[in-house]
């Protein structure tokens, strides 16, 4: 079980992490998790992780990047057979509903439509912008329009990667599911 520990904590490692911790957690010095790979990028565009305000170099980039990764991070989460989208709804946040479908919708305007406005499967139409606006997360104007800050997101997105690690590492469910989606071969790269 040491291994199967260790190969979990080698997918969650940060970037931020200091040089002893990336060493005694790399089980495969050529392999880098997709996660890692996704977070050192994010990093270069939105700041040190522990800095809650940095200057945010591309909003929109850094946005569908951090979106990615609540995905990546979803698939780990549950991985029944629910349409992609319910597991992303679910993994955002269970309690506020309304939240999670904002959130899925501007990763859909953004992932696959390269876009910052959506239309969903029951032709309803939402029109988001990004900001750097520190002191909201989500304002919501008339005609479904939604004002974002990218700092909510950065948030959202660190929360969700140290929720889903302890998962992983506490609880056999969770590495059940890690195994599963790690054989559908989406987890690491290879780095010469």
């Amino acid at each position: 079980m040491n291994n199967k520990k260790n190969k979990y904590k080698e997918y969650f490692i940060s970037p931020d992490a200091d040089g002893k911790e990336i060493k005694a957690n790399r089980i495969d010095p050529n392999r880098r998790s997709n996660l890692y790979i996704l977070r050192r990028n994010l990093i270069e565009l939105y700041g040190p992780e522990n800095d809650d305000y940095s200057k945010i170099k591309a909003p929109l980039l850094t946005a569908t990047g951090i979106l990615n990764g609540l995905e990546v991070l979803s698939k780990i989460y549950k991985t029944n057979n629910n349409e992609k989208k319910i597991q992303f709804l679910d993994f955002i946040n269970k309690d506020i509903e309304d939240t999670a479908q904002i959130l899925s919708n501007l990763r859909h305007g953004l992932v696959h439509k390269q876009s910052l406005i959506n239309i969903d499967s029951s032709g309803t139409k939402y029109f988001f912008t990004i900001t750097e606006t520190k002191d909201i997360s989500i304002k919501v104007s008339d005609n479904n329009r939604y004002e974002i800050s990218i700092y909510y997101l950065k948030k959202i997105f660190l929360y969700s990667v140290k929720f889903v690690t302890k998962l992983v590492i506490n609880e056999i469910l969770y590495q059940k599911n890690f195994d599963k989606v790690e054989q559908e071969g989406f987890f690491w790269l290879e780095i010469n």
